[in-house]
């Protein structure tokens, strides 16, 4: 064969791969998450500083679509970084593909006397409660071929294992939809 289609050949089993390692990644957690074998470690982490853990995951979807990510308030979260890194990876992931190309995607985050939140706000086209319902169910909600339909209820699980929950802001129809990720005290 050519050395391009060689090439070719290397980079499609690359991506491949490294779909798999993810796949399997992701439900060996969710098996520990629901077996409740985890310990979460909580520290004060800035919004700031979990947002920087969460870019390079989603580095080449961003350039690829020209989106921009944008932090309007820093906030201290008591949360298992890594862990809460893991879920907000995946609720980036999924505005990035409901956002029109060249948007911005609006990060924020707070407290109240209940707990502290980050949100997740897209540009898309809004989502109604049916699709939202599918959203979290196991292997159910995925648009795009590359999506297993893991990575929204990883996220929930994560929050949950946390004793935090994610809710969802719909807003009115063509004005995206709002993640929030929320941790109470």
């Amino acid at each position: 064969a050519e050395p391009e289609k060689q090439t070719e050949f290397i980079h499609n089993i690359q991506v491949s791969l490294n779909k798999m390692e993810w796949l399997v990644g992701a439900l060996l957690e969710m098996a520990k998450l629901d077996a409740h074998a985890i310990d979460f470690i909580k520290n004060d982490i800035h919004t700031s500083e979990l947002l920087e853990a969460v870019k390079p995951s989603v580095a080449i979807l961003l350039d690829i679509h020209n989106l921009t990510i944008e932090l309007k308030q820093d906030c201290i979260i008591h949360c298992d970084k890594r862990w809460t890194t893991e879920a907000l990876t995946n609720i980036v992931k999924n505005a990035i593909e409901y956002s029109p190309d060249g948007s911005v995607i609006e990060i924020d985050s707070g407290k109240n006397p209940m707990y502290s939140w980050i949100s997740v706000r897209d540009s898309g086209m809004g989502m109604d409660k049916t699709e939202y319902a599918a959203l979290f169910k196991r292997f159910e909600n995925s648009t795009n071929e590359n999506g297993f339909g893991i990575g929204m209820p990883l996220a929930l699980s994560i929050l949950k294992g946390q004793g935090g929950d994610i809710d969802v802001d719909f807003g009115s129809k063509g004005e995206g939809t709002i993640f929030i990720l929320k941790f109470f005290k």
